[in-house]
């Protein structure tokens, strides 16, 4: 057995142990890439385990995540950080190594520093930004623009600063996920010429053979997207075939390159071939028999030869060689080209210019009443000269939602405004890997909100990564009139809010939206949704620019309050013209809570300070009342579809109305005047949470859309 083969029989073996042990996984595709696996990190992938932060290194994506295994081997045999004590608890609770790469979990796993919902703190490095099939080669467009753009900033004759590649291993079931076929055009249409995908190309999805489901001539298909394409016969055993694929992309400029490599699921088994392989262990009898089939020992698990451990020990020599050398003609550069340089390292340190927030506009009370999307653009527009590395788009509507600036990436990469095109899937999904790329660039896509549920799976993925992208999200209310309850988003609020680790500012005013964008852009590991109305909103005195508590109170009246009207976006100004209307008979308080996921993170004090016990609340929001609970008594919501007519008609017509707002308030105002005020933000126990168990104490919201309850306010009825 030649040393090559005995380092890829080696990687099989693995591959069937760790899934094995874990008694649940993925073994086939990971034996079947092996062969790849090896001749890529071995012979033509540029990084160096011993520091996972290099900028100039070769990026590895792993999309098919169903073979994360045989991420891990590669990390392990590499010395990137994962340990064979990583791969013996694959898929175990609290591991390293979850059953599909999670970012920031392992010292390889593409992505930013993240702490886990338990509290334990990793290190993120490279390779791999996974999730549902489709996002990582999603991702990986998102990282080819990114090196794209600063190669085009920062490289100059004879100091290519940005010159390495971005690999991408995909799969059977990427193929057919509708996001690849919005990345792979947007790559052909940009002419990312470092991008690589290498598709497994084994036949075989969970149900059976892909000819179940699908019969597209895949390579024809990435030549129509102006794709170079390659195909390789043998992925199984031809590793000069292998080689020579890979080597081919450095020679044909102006193209993304797609190498369709045919395989053998579960190669070396004697299920070899079959989708049962897919999903499942091998099981102990047919494991064995592997093993000796590629002439291992079957009496031995987690095996790696001496032989093989010195082959993957020169990654190390040559990767600290390469950045040594890099790190060199990088100092010269520095020398004549020092404007340029610290322009670049402040990128690389992830730092925002020093004068900054000196760009951000100012209010100014003569402005005619405009949508928050306007104001959101105004903001864009004064931020992108001031911060370098900022740079995104929308999908296809630049001017509905307020990005306006001229100079498309598509005409020269060193400009910052990128095109999607109607594609909003892959533009988070793209998004996420240019915060992925970890060079200073700050991301940021705009659409309808609508879109968002088009979109989600990436949405939340950034949360997941702790990755900072600015989601811009217009249109947010049944305020947008005329396109109707299909463009009217009614849930996305409360979902989008539902995510984990998600920040969703809805402003109502230029200093709110001033605020949110300068507490999104000083936190590097938090993605935010920013939320925007199209309808024009009153102009309101006295809003913040400081929303970092989430709430605050924006107009009281002084002492105790009768009641409180709370409310976002631009529901703020009906809640301050409502509340002059109660008064003087009712002492009221209006509170503006753009930010809802930050209000909970308040101390109880806070909370009570806004809130105090006793005081019935009233929420107003162009949303669904699903989630309201927590914060007010009762609500002025939408709890059905929208209608097709202007604007101000359907808000009219579903109670968005002065008079409708201060019919309810003396309602529930009068209500608790004879029923226990039930308690707000209630921590009995503390810290502890219903994830340990303990109860969840809440009030009680009732939706008060309809003109009239079914029930008296208060009871309950939703």
């Amino acid at each position: 057995m030649s040393l090559d083969q005995n380092c890829v029989n080696t990687i099989r073996c693995l591959a069937a142990d760790v899934v094995q042990n874990a008694e649940s996984g993925h073994p086939g595709a990971p034996m079947g890439l092996a062969p790849l696996g090896h001749i890529l990190w071995t012979r033509i992938m540029n990084f160096n385990p011993a520091d996972t932060s290099w900028p100039n290194r070769d990026r590895y994506i792993q999309s098919n995540g169903h073979s994360s295994v045989l991420l891990y081997i590669l990390l392990h045999l590499s010395g990137s950080g994962c340990s064979m004590d990583d791969l013996q608890h694959y898929r175990q609770l609290l591991c390293r190594t979850p059953g599909h790469p999670e970012a920031g979990l392992l010292p390889g796993v593409e992505g930013l520093p993240r702490v886990n919902p338990h509290g334990r703190y990793f290190l993120a490095f490279p390779p791999s930004h996974d999730g549902p099939l489709g996002q990582g080669v999603g991702n990986s467009v998102g990282m080819a623009i990114a090196q794209a753009h600063l190669a085009a900033r920062f490289n100059v004759e004879h100091f290519p600063v940005f010159d390495h590649y971005i690999y991408a291993v995909c799969s059977d079931g990427d193929m057919m996920e509708g996001i690849s076929h919005e990345a792979a055009s947007v790559a052909g249409h940009l002419r990312l010429n470092r991008l690589v995908w290498i598709y497994d190309n084994n036949g075989h999805t969970i149900d059976g053979p892909t000819s179940l489901t699908y019969s597209d001539d895949i390579v024809a298909r990435f030549q129509s997207y102006g794709w170079h394409t390659q195909i390789v016969e043998d992925g199984d055993r031809d590793l000069s075939a292998i080689q020579r694929a890979l080597e081919n992309v450095r020679l044909v400029p102006n193209r993304p390159h797609f190498i369709s490599l045919r395989t053998t699921i579960g190669y070396g088994s004697s299920k070899a071939g079959s989708e049962k392989t897919h999903g499942t262990p091998l099981g102990e009898e047919d494991l064995a028999e592997t093993k000796r089939r590629l002439g291992m020992d079957p009496s031995h698990r987690f095996v790696v030869p001496n032989a093989v451990r010195e082959v993957y020990a020169s990654i190390l020599e040559k990767g600290r060689t390469k950045q040594a050398a890099w790190q060199a003609m990088l100092s010269q550069y520095s020398a004549q080209f020092p404007d340029k340089f610290r322009e670049l390292e402040r990128l690389m340190h992830n730092e925002l210019p020093p004068d900054w927030e000196a760009a951000l506009p100012s209010e100014n009370p003569e402005e005619k009443p405009q949508g928050t999307r306007k104001m959101s653009g105004i903001v864009l527009e004064a931020l992108f000269p001031a911060l370098s590395g900022l740079i995104g788009g929308s999908a296809d509507l630049a001017e509905s939602t307020g990005i306006k600036r001229n100079g498309s990436f598509q005409n020269n990469p060193v400009n910052r405004l990128i095109h999607f095109g109607v594609r909003e899937h892959v533009m988070m999904a793209i998004c996420n890997g240019i915060s992925s790329y970890r060079v200073g660039l700050i991301p940021f896509a705009s659409t309808f909100l609508i879109f968002a549920g088009y979109c989600l799976p990436s949405v939340r993925l950034a949360a997941l990564s702790s990755l900072r992208v600015l989601f811009i999200f217009s249109h947010d209310s049944v305020g947008l009139g005329g396109d109707g309850p299909t463009h009217q988003p009614i849930e996305m609020l409360e979902t989008l809010r539902s995510i984990p680790k998600m920040v969703v500012i809805r402003p109502c005013s230029l200093n709110e939206t001033v605020g949110a964008y300068r507490w999104a852009l000083m936190r590097p590991n938090q993605p935010t949704s920013f939320i925007f109305s199209r309808q024009n909103v009153k102009y309101v005195s006295e809003t913040s620019r400081d929303i970092s508590r989430g709430a605050y109170i924006l107009r009281d009246t002084g002492g105790n309050p009768d009641i409180i009207l709370v409310g976002t976006g631009s529901e703020v100004p009906l809640c301050v013209d409502a509340a002059r209307s109660l008064e003087p008979g009712l002492h009221t308080r209006v509170i503006s809570a753009p930010a809802l996921n930050l209000f909970d993170k308040q101390p109880q004090e806070y909370k009570r300070s806004l809130f105090p016990l006793g005081v019935p609340v009233l929420s107003v929001e162009a949303s669904c009342c699903h989630g309201w609970a927590s914060y007010s008594h009762a609500h002025v919501g939408v709890d059905s579809f929208g209608l097709s007519a202007p604007g101000e008609e359907v808000l009219k017509f579903l109670g968005f109305t002065v008079d409708n707002v201060v019919a309810k308030a003396h309602r529930l105002h009068q209500w608790y005047q004879t029923h226990p005020v039930p308690t707000l933000f209630d921590e009995p126990f503390g810290e502890m949470r219903a994830t340990e168990n303990i109860p969840a104490t809440t009030g009680t919201c009732t939706s008060v859309t309809n003109p009239e309850p079914a029930a008296p306010m208060g009871a309950g009825v939703s």
